[in-house]
């Protein structure tokens, strides 16, 4: 985490090279910090070389499946640039099978809606919903039903969405296994006990 820190501090202020040589040490002393390969990821990109980036973004789910929200959206940022959005979808496929919360599920939803319409991708994660309850996975499927809704209908969907949103409104989503501190970000260091990665995202129904 020591040499995290200084490589982010050296990439913060353009000294990709010097990055990389400290990013080489973390690695030296841990072989699967995902936090390396995170700061890996981020110079991949700015230099323009997004396959590096998802490689680098790939080896963050594997080395610790809990980081695998923060990573979505620029996976598919890096999918879109190379023009490979369909090897996304899969990706997608497989990271639902082997992690519980909700992400995956509301990342490839949100590319159904896109591709084939909202009632589709409202229908696979009503089928998800079923195996993960979720309050984010409910507020998105209302979202894509009340394109579709009429009348009373429509009006209860919107009742049930503003009760949706103020559940989540200020919902801690990261929570510290050591001490139990609750924020809305993700830290390296906890806040409260000091700890170092011990922070990962809360599971269940109101959490992810």
């Amino acid at each position: 985490q020591f040499y995290c820190e200084l490589a982010e501090n050296a990439r913060a202020r353009g000294d990709v090279e010097a990055a990389g040589e400290l990013l080489k040490k973390a690695g030296e002393y841990d072989p699967h910090c995902a936090r390396a390969r995170l700061i890996m990821a981020t110079i991949a990109r700015q230099r323009g070389d997004y396959r590096a980036a998802l490689e680098a973004y790939e080896q963050v789910a594997v080395h610790d499946i809990e980081l695998l929200p923060e990573i979505l959206d620029d996976m598919h940022a890096c999918h879109e640039q190379l023009g490979s959005a369909a090897a996304f979808v899969d990706y997608l496929h497989e990271a639902i099978s082997r992690y519980a919360g909700i992400s995956p599920v509301l990342a490839l939803a949100d590319i159904m809606s896109h591709e084939e319409g909202s009632e589709p991708a409202a229908r696979f994660i009503a089928g998800e919903l079923l195996k993960r309850p979720s309050v984010r996975g409910l507020s998105r499927f209302i979202d894509l039903s009340l394109s579709r809704s009429k009348g009373a209908a429509h009006e209860n969907l919107l009742l049930l969405k503003n009760m949706t949103d103020q559940l989540l409104e200020n919902k801690p989503v990261y929570q510290c296994h050591e001490c139990g501190f609750y924020g809305k970000m993700l830290h390296w260091q906890c806040p409260g006990c000091k700890h170092w990665n011990t922070i990962k995202p809360i599971h269940g129904v109101a959490g992810e």
